[in-house]
C-alpha cells in the first residue's frame, strides 16, 4: 500500500473505533430496576401470615368446548359466557354449571364475550359483532366493524363501544346495532372505560402508542387528548377523578380524569401486564417480573411489593376481601388477602401441558377459571376457611414408629402453606412476603410529569 494512501486511512480508521467504542451497547431488558439492591434480611426471613386462610373446593366444572377459549369468561350474577375460538358461544348458570344455551357464530372468535344488560355481545373475526338475548340466545342484531376485533366489546350509557385492529373505535346503538360513531385512532385501542367527570357520561380510550382519550359514548366526539411519550401497556383504570395506566418504561402513571394532565409518575420493577386494582387508599399493580406492587394512589409512593412464582400478565378479579390470580403458565390459581396480599390459599389444576388460563372470574360468590390448549374447559370453585393447621412437637421420620404416609386431599386443591406436587416439603417454602421494594432509580433526564 502506498504510503500516502496508508497515512490517510490510519487516521480515519482510528476516528471510527472511538465512535464505535464510545456508542453504548445495546442492553438487555432486565427483570426488574429493584434486581440486585439490597433487602431487609430480617423481614424478608418472616413469612407472611394470612388472617383467614381458604382453601378452594370444586363446585361445578365444564368441558362442552371444541376449542381453546378465545378469551377471557364474562359474567353476572345470573349467567357466565365463555366463546371458544371456533366461534361456540355458551352460557352457563354460574351457581349450578348448567349449560342454559349455546350458539354457533359460523365464524371464528378471537376475543371473549360482553354481558351488556339484557344481552350477550361476542365479536367475530370477520369483523361483526353480533348480539343476542341473554335469556335464550336469540339473535338480536349485528354490525359491521369494518376491521377485525381488537378485545370484547363494552357498554356505556347505552352505547356498545367495540375497538378493532383498523385501528378505531365503533359506536353502536346498543339497542338496535345501529353504528352511530367511528373514531379513527394511531394505535391499537384497548377497552374504554366508563367516566363521570362532573357528572357527564364519559369514556375513556387508551391507544398501545401512548394516546388517551376522553370521549362522548355515542358520538366518539373527543374532549380532550393526551400522549403520555410511552407506549401504554394496561388498560385504564378510572375512578372518581383519576386515570391510571402503566407504561412502557415500567412506570404508572396518574392523570387528571377533567383534563388528562399527569399528576405522577412512579417506577416499579416491571411492566404493568394487568388491569390496574384500586381498593381503599392504595392502587395493585401485578407486573411482569412476578411481583405486585403497592402504591398509594394519592401520590404514587411506593408501599410495598408481593412476590409470587410465575409471571403476572392477566387480569385479577375481586371477592370477598380477596385478589385472584392466575399467574401466566403456572396452572393454578392464587388468593391473596387485601391490603398486605398474603397468600390465603391455591388451587392446583393438576392437568398436564394445559398451563393456558383465563383471568378469573368472579360469579355467584365462586371464582371461575378457564383452560386448555387443545380444547376449553371451566371449573368452579367455592371459597372455604381453611384454619391454620396446628403444629406438631415432632415429625417421626420413615424409618420410626409412628410414621405414616400422608392422605390425598381434595384433588386439584392445596392449603394454605403446602407445597406442589414434585417440590420441596411445605415447611421448607415460606409463603411469599410483602418486601418493602428499595427506592426506584430516579427518571431519565427526558421524563416529564414525576412525583408533584
Amino acid at each position: 500500500m502506498p504510503k500516502s494512501l496508508r497515512d490517510r486511512i490510519l487516521p480515519a480508521a482510528a476516528v471510527l473505533a472511538l465512535v464505535m467504542g464510545a456508542m453504548p451497547a445495546a442492553a438487555r431488558d432486565s427483570k426488574s430496576v429493584f434486581t440486585g439492591l439490597p433487602i431487609d434480611p430480617e423481614i424478608a426471613a418472616k413469612p407472611l401470615k394470612p388472617d383467614k386462610p381458604i382453601r378452594f373446593e370444586p363446585a361445578w366444572s365444564f368441558a362442552g368446548f371444541t376449542a381453546p377459549l378465545a378469551g377471557d369468561l364474562a359474567a353476572s350474577d345470573a349467567l357466565l359466557a365463555g366463546t371458544d375460538v371456533a366461534g361456540h358461544l355458551v352460557v352457563l348458570d354460574p351457581k349450578s354449571g348448567t349449560e342454559r344455551w349455546h350458539v354457533d357464530l359460523e365464524d371464528a372468535a378471537s376475543t371473549g364475550p360482553t354481558v351488556a344488560g339484557e344481552a350477550i355481545l361476542q365479536a367475530t373475526s370477520g369483523g361483526k359483532l353480533r348480539a343476542f338475548a341473554a335469556s335464550d340466545g336469540r339473535a338480536l342484531w349485528s354490525a359491521d366493524l369494518g376491521g377485525l376485533p381488537a378485545g370484547p366489546a363494552v357498554l356505556l350509557w347505552g352505547s356498545v363501544l367495540q375497538t378493532t385492529r383498523t385501528p378505531e373505535v365503533v359506536s353502536i346503538d346498543a339497542r338496535d346495532g345501529r353504528v352511530t360513531g367511528r373514531l379513527a385512532l394511531e394505535s391499537i385501542p384497548m377497552p374504554p372505560e366508563e367516566a363521570r367527570p362532573k357528572h357527564a357520561l364519559a369514556a375513556v380510550i387508551a391507544a398501545e402508542g401512548g394516546q388517551v382519550r376522553l370521549v362522548d359514548p355515542a358520538t366518539l366526539k373527543v374532549h380532550w387528548r393526551r400522549d403520555i411519550g410511552q407506549a401504554i401497556t394496561s388498560p385504564p383504570l378510572v375512578t372518581r377523578d383519576r386515570i391510571y395506566l402503566g407504561a412502557g418504561d415500567r412506570s404508572i402513571r396518574s392523570l387528571k380524569l377533567s383534563s388528562g394532565r399527569q399528576k405522577w409518575s412512579q417506577r416499579v420493577g416491571s411492566r404493568v401486564s394487568a388491569r390496574l386494582v384500586a381498593r381503599g387508599e392504595f392502587l395493585y399493580a401485578l407486573c411482569y417480573d412476578t411481583d405486585i406492587y403497592l402504591l398509594v394512589a394519592h401520590n404514587g409512593h411506593l408501599a410495598g411489593r408481593a412476590h409470587l412464582d410465575h409471571r403476572l400478565a392477566q387480569d385479577a378479579a375481586e371477592g370477598e376481601g380477596r385478589l385472584f390470580v392466575a399467574p401466566y403458565t403456572a396452572a393454578a390459581l392464587v388468593g391473596l388477602e387485601f391490603p398486605r396480599l398474603a397468600v390465603a390459599g391455591r388451587y392446583e389444576l393438576n392437568e398436564h401441558g394445559e398451563w393456558f388460563t383465563t383471568a378469573p372470574t368472579w360469579a355467584a360468590d365462586r371464582v371461575t377459571l378457564g383452560w386448555g390448549r387443545e380444547t376449553g374447559h371451566l371449573v368452579a370453585l367455592n371459597i372455604v376457611d381453611a384454619p391454620p393447621a396446628e403444629k406438631e412437637p415432632s415429625k417421626p421420620g420413615p424409618d420410626k414408629p409412628g410414621a405414616t404416609t400422608p392422605s390425598s386431599g381434595t384433588p386439584g386443591t392445596i392449603a394454605p402453606g403446602a407445597a406442589a406436587p414434585g417440590t420441596a416439603p411445605p415447611d421448607t417454602i415460606p409463603e411469599p412476603p410483602i418486601v418493602p421494594p428499595s427506592p426506584a432509580p430516579p427518571p431519565p433526564p427526558t421524563e416529564s410529569g414525576s412525583h408533584r
